[in-house]
C-alpha cells in the first residue's frame, strides 16, 4: 500500500469521528467514499469537492444488502480501496434493568446492536473481501474499527453499548487470526476515550432511569452525568482523527490502539485485572490441563 494519496471508505460520515476524518482527508488530498444514512448532512462538503474526490453514498450499515452494494459501487467507480474506517455507531444509555423492563427501550438497544455490531461485521467482511479480491494481489488494505474504552471495560449505565463494542473487539480479534499474512490486510481496533462527538449529544439515547438506581451518588447516576455534562477532559475529534490517520502509514500497526490517555489507562487496568484473576485462581483449574495440545 505504497500510494501516498489513498482511497478511503468511511461509514457514519455525517458526524463525530466520521465527519472529522472526512474533512481531514479531503484537506490532505485523499479520496473519500463517505457513507451515511442522510447524504444531505454533508452537503457543505459535496458542494465543495468534486465527486472524483468525495463520493457520497447513502448507506444504513445494519442492512447487509446496502453494504454489499456500497462496496460494489466502489469497485466499479474506483477499482481500488486502501482504507476502511468502520465508524458508524449509535449510543444507548441505561442500566441493564432499566432497559430490560421496558419493551420500547429493548427495541432501541437491539437497533443499537444492529448498527454497532452487525453493521460493523457486515462492513468488516466486505472490506476484507475487497482488499483480497479487488485490490492487486498482495496490495492489501487497512481496516480501522472504531470502538471505545467501553469495549475494554464496561461501565455502569452503558451495558448494552459496552456489549456491542466488546462483541466488535472479539470479532476483530478472531478476524485477524483468520487472515492469511500474504493478503497484507491489517486490522486495528480504535479504543477511543472521551471525545466531544455526537455520542454525547444527538446520537445518544437516554432512557428513563430505573428508580432503584436513581440515587445521585449511585455509579450509574454519576456516569449519566459524566456523559451528559462533559468535562474538559473530552477531546476534540478533529484532533483525534489526525492521530488515527497516522496508523495507516505504519507497517505493523497494533491490533488495539488507545486513542486518549484514559483509553490507555483503561487498557492497562483490564490487563492488570485479568492477570490478577488468572494468578489467583489458576490452581483451581490445574486439574483440567489434560494431555492434549493447546490451540
Amino acid at each position: 500500500m505504497a500510494n501516498s494519496s489513498k482511497i478511503w471508505l468511511i461509514t457514519g460520515a455525517s458526524s463525530g469521528f466520521g465527519l472529522a476524518m472526512t474533512e481531514y482527508l479531503l484537506s490532505k488530498g485523499d479520496t473519500v467514499i463517505a457513507t451515511l444514512r442522510n447524504p444531505s448532512a454533508i452537503s457543505h462538503l459535496s458542494s465543495k469537492y468534486p465527486s472524483s474526490q468525495l463520493d457520497v453514498v447513502q448507506l444504513d450499515v445494519s442492512q447487509r444488502a446496502q453494504v454489499v452494494a456500497a462496496f460494489a459501487h466502489v469497485k466499479e467507480k474506483f477499482g481500488r480501496l486502501d482504507v476502511v474506517f468502520n465508524n458508524a455507531g449509535v449510543n444507548i444509555l441505561g442500566e441493564v434493568e432499566s432497559l430490560m423492563d421496558n419493551e420500547g427501550y429493548m427495541e432501541d438497544a437491539k437497533k443499537a446492536f444492529d448498527t454497532n455490531f452487525w453493521g460493523a461485521a457486515y462492513v468488516s467482511g466486505e472490506a476484507v473481501k475487497f482488499f483480497r479480491e479487488v485490490n492487486p494481489k498482495g496490495y492489501g488494505g487497512r481496516l480501522l474499527q472504531t470502538s471505545s474504552t467501553l469495549g475494554v471495560n464496561g461501565r455502569p449505565c452503558a451495558g448494552f453499548y459496552a456489549a456491542s463494542k466488546h462483541a466488535l473487539d472479539g470479532l476483530s480479534d478472531s478476524l485477524v487470526q483468520e487472515l492469511d499474512p500474504s493478503w497484507n490486510i491489517k486490522v486495528t481496533v480504535i479504543c477511543s476515550g472521551p471525545f466531544l462527538t455526537s455520542f454525547v449529544g444527538t446520537n445518544q439515547w437516554l432512557p428513563e432511569q430505573h428508580p432503584a438506581y436513581a440515587a445521585p451518588d449511585s455509579a450509574s447516576s454519576k456516569f449519566r452525568h459524566f456523559l451528559t455534562n462533559p468535562p474538559p477532559i473530552f477531546a476534540d475529534p478533529a484532533e483525534g482523527v489526525k492521530v488515527v490517520e497516522k496508523l495507516v502509514h505504519i507497517e505493523g500497526p497494533p491490533l488495539r490502539f488507545p486513542l486518549h490517555v484514559i483509553a490507555a489507562d483503561r487498557m492497562r487496568e483490564r490487563a492488570t485485572r485479568l492477570k490478577e484473576d488468572a494468578d489467583a485462581y489458576q490452581s483451581w483449574s490445574e486439574g483440567f490441563s489434560g494431555t492434549g495440545a493447546r490451540i
